[in-house]
């Protein structure tokens, strides 16, 4: 939408505002608005005062104008839907429902879209698309504890929640083949068993690296030792990945040519090529507890930013309102218009990113103390 009104804004004005940050950034926050209006009409405007060099900024979008300028992302989504179900490895047929997740799942468009490829099959709109991934943790929550209230709920009765493996874990053996022991997508806790076995005559130890398949990402290696000596391939050395409820994967190694008389030294996991020692794990959670006071302070500075810029829009649509600005003095009406505007130009200066809660608070105040009593006696 945004390259959709940059291109307009070109055409009717003959100015590029592809590289101003600021102007992007308002049409940004309008299309944003745009969009939600369209998930309930078929037709909306966008309007943006002084977008570039005092120029104001007018255009109206129909909802298949919309459908049509994102009609490759729409087709991207069903491209994900049907590699998620490939690497399950599941018809769609056999889906029970249809739950959307995330605010965009309100486009029509969208939602038109998932029906058809479910074979006209009907969404499950019971839960809030923004609330919808809180919701299953919460189930999985339950479900961890024993909970009872939350599985006895009507609305969750059946469902089951699993945490899977993101990438397949595996290990890379002689020649640098990967032998893949937890498959990718696999459900959380898991434990898995394979046997290997030496490469050449008389080898007394095997260095087996572990990877995560896909990524090729290498997260350690053990090493086996005191082998007997034997020729290649009699040795049977056991091997078991383990991933517990927490995604910890733990390694276990033993020489089953020695039965259980023998445990084969298995070295901890090195924190080569991206593993964590102790003592950087223990940096980290000192820098989490840390950070945890610097989290508080950038969501009441979020909640302060949006509270100001959500009443600086509501106050100037009740200006330009027909109803209200009748009966408001026009010196009354450009009072609340050049306030709402200082406020706004404000928000749209870089600088605000450094600005504390404290200081859109008082903005807010400042801007109430003008448009209250003058939005009051409208």
């Amino acid at each position: 939408m945004v390259d959709h009104f940059v291109q307009q804004f070109g055409i009717k004005e003959d100015k590029d505002i592809s590289s101003n940050a600021r102007a992007l950034r308002k049409l940004r926050t309008a299309c944003e608005k745009a969009k939600r209006v369209l998930s309930t009409v078929s037709k909306t405007t966008i309007e943006i005062d002084s977008l570039y060099d005092g120029v104001d900024f007018c255009s109206a979008i129909s909802r298949d104008e919309f459908d049509e300028i994102n009609s490759d992302l729409f087709e991207m989504c069903m491209e994900t839907i049907e590699d998620c179900l490939e690497e399950a490895k599941i018809d769609k047929g056999m889906i029970d429902d249809i739950i959307p997740v995330g605010g965009s799942t309100r486009i029509p468009k969208i939602q038109q879209q998932l029906q058809e490829f479910f074979n006209g099959k009907e969404l499950y709109k019971s839960i809030n698309p923004d609330e919808t991934v809180a919701h299953g943790a919460t189930i999985q929550a339950a479900i961890l504890t024993g909970g009872k209230e939350v599985l006895r709920d009507k609305v969750n009765h059946g469902l089951k929640v699993h945490d899977v493996t993101p990438l397949s874990l595996g290990l890379e053996t002689a020649g640098g083949d990967i032998s893949v022991l937890i498959p990718r997508n696999s459900p959380i806790p898991t434990k898995k068993e394979h046997i290997f076995t030496t490469n050449s005559n008389d080898q007394t130890s095997i260095s087996i690296q572990l990877r995560a398949c896909e990524s090729g990402c290498f997260l350690g290696k053990y090493d086996l030792i005191d082998l007997p000596f034997c020729s290649r391939g009699i040795p049977k050395v056991h091997v078991s990945f383990s991933i517990n409820i927490d995604g910890i994967l733990s390694v276990e190694a033993f020489d089953m040519t020695r039965g259980n008389k023998r445990d084969i030294h298995c070295k901890e996991i090195s924190s080569c090529g991206g593993g964590l020692s102790k003592e950087e794990i223990e940096k980290l959670m000192h820098e989490l507890e840390k950070y945890e006071v610097d989290d508080e302070e950038n969501l009441k500075r979020m909640e302060a930013k949006n509270s100001l810029e959500d009443y600086a829009y509501r106050v100037r649509e009740l200006a330009r309102n027909a109803r209200v600005a009748g009966k408001l003095y026009f010196t009354e009406k450009r009072k609340i218009e050049r306030s709402v505007e200082q406020a706004i130009d404000w928000l749209d200066n870089e600088q605000v990113q450094f600005a504390k809660a404290s200081e859109f608070e008082e903005k807010l105040l400042e801007l109430k103390q003008v448009c209250d009593p003058l939005v009051q006696k409208s």
